[in-house]
């Protein structure tokens, strides 16, 4: 069965300690704590699954070599019989002649029944053991490429993912140290490893916030709500941001649907909704009803 894991951390217990969740087909797959989508995490293939490929070409290889060997091997007891059968006609028919008899059986003794045998067994030792000792070690040679080719091979997707949560986990740790720099360095790297880690996005922009750069948090923000438009966090830092820019229109915008994802959380959103970053739409007509549906 897939697993899948919460990605909401610095918000979700399940998400911090990289708990592994059952994904079931057809379902809705939340985070029993946040109500999260699930992500799904793909299994690695096993390491040495070329190598077992590869083993295993080699002694079907191996195999057909035996069988070749015992099919050149075959054909050969035959002939002997053959060249037995063919010497039997000539010393019966020596020894119904007068005179020659001797002279014949002897004369075919040497000449047939030493050429034939060291023919039979000089075609068939170094014709066939050199093919089947070079075959398998024809075949062999290409063994030593995969393995190669698999040690310099790019890391996989998976282990991109979970370097991706590891580097936005101790970015977190570096938040709570007040190490900004460092944790935003941290989240930079996050971003690069994991294209598609909304965390890493969306904890980059809302750090650039604290770092007094708001406009840098912009692009990062916009792709964190773009790979997860319901994360009421990354539309609420988003809010802060155009509040601080001066765009008032857009900040109520993103205000009004941080509060309608997060309708749950009214008691974090009231406490963000003080913060200074706001004071440039507090006194809009919206900003106050947005207010009064947190009450």
């Amino acid at each position: 069965m897939a697993k899948g894991i919460c990605t909401n951390f610095g918000n979700c217990n399940n998400a911090d300690g990289r708990k592994e969740f059952d994904i079931i087909p057809g379902s809705e797959n939340k985070c029993p704590e946040c109500g999260r989508d699930l992500r799904e995490v793909k299994p690695n293939p096993p390491k040495d699954f070329a190598k077992y490929v590869i083993l295993g070409i080699l002694i079907l290889l191996a195999g057909a070599g035996m069988l070749f060997y015992q099919k050149l091997k075959t054909p050969h007891p035959p002939m002997k019989p053959e060249v037995a059968s063919g010497l039997n006609p000539i010393k019966s028919a020596t020894d119904s002649g007068p005179t020659p008899t001797p002279e014949t059986k002897s004369e075919t003794k040497t000449e047939t029944s030493p050429l034939p045998k060291p023919e039979t067994k000089s075609e068939t030792k170094p014709e066939t053991k050199p093919e089947t000792k070079s075959e398998p070690t024809q075949k062999a040679e290409p063994s030593t490429a995969p393995e190669s080719a698999q040690a310099n091979a790019p890391k996989t997707d998976r282990e991109a993912v979970k370097e991706a949560i590891h580097l936005v986990s101790n970015g977190l740790l570096l938040v709570k140290q007040n190490k900004l720099s460092e944790a935003e360095a941290a989240f930079k790297a996050a971003a690069q490893k994991d294209p598609d880690n909304d965390q890493a996005f969306g904890n980059l922009g809302t750090i650039s916030i604290s770092l007094g750069k708001p406009d840098e948090g912009m692009e990062p923000l916009r792709k964190a709500i773009e790979l997860n438009p319901y994360n009421y966090v990354w539309r609420l830092n988003m809010a802060k941001v155009y509040s601080l820019s001066g765009d008032k229109e857009k900040a109520i915008f993103e205000l009004r649907s941080a509060i309608d994802h997060g309708s749950d959380k009214k008691q974090i959103l009231k406490q963000e909704l003080r913060s200074s970053d706001f004071n440039n739409i507090r006194n809009e007509e919206a900003f106050v009803k947005l207010m009064q549906k947190l009450k």
